[in-house]
């Protein structure tokens, strides 16, 4: 999205300079509008300084917090947990005890910090409408890095290795 903003500004900015200020790293500690203008104080996290502006507009960006909604309540039997409260997903994104309940971007402490990212929705999207169906309707990639997560055995993986007759001067 920060992309996306990045290029409306830059469009807007052959036109003059756009008005507009996006700060991060910071914790809004007071927002009033006494008048037509919204006032806001802000907390910089990392200089621990206080910044204030006026404006007309203000979109806020508010962070991710995991948090199981209420409305799964009425299902929570059907759902796998872990012992800590927390959704036990699957390595395709299922939470059904019965294969019929599944998430996204909800994985953060079983898949990782790329849980949350919605680059990588389209990959989720993949794994969990090939689950879904029971069939291949879109390819998934199975292997789209040089790194290695976890403690993967090395058989059958390439390896770079000198030939024989290699020199080994350096």
């Amino acid at each position: 999205m920060i992309n996306e903003i990045h290029d409306e500004l830059y469009r807007r900015s052959v036109h003059g300079e756009p008005r507009v200020h996006i700060r991060t790293g910071c914790t809004a500690t007071a927002i009033s509008a006494p008048g037509d203008t919204i006032d806001i104080t802000l907390r910089h996290a990392q200089e621990a300084r206080q910044l204030r502006l006026a404006t007309d507009y203000l979109i806020m960006a508010t962070g991710y917090r995991p948090h199981i909604p209420d409305f799964l309540e009425g299902i929570a039997s059907r759902i796998r947990w872990l012992p800590d409260g927390r959704p036990d997903v699957d390595r395709e994104y299922g939470v059904g005890l019965h294969e019929d309940v599944f998430v996204q971007n909800a994985e953060l402490h079983t898949h990782g910090y790329s849980a949350p990212d919605l680059g990588m929705g389209a990959y989720r999207n993949s794994v969990l409408l090939n689950r879904i169906s029971g069939r291949k309707v879109y390819p998934v990639e199975q292997h789209i890095s040089f790194q290695e997560f976890g403690a993967v055995e090395f058989d059958g993986l390439p390896t770079m290795r000198r030939p024989a007759n290699a020199s080994t001067r350096t």
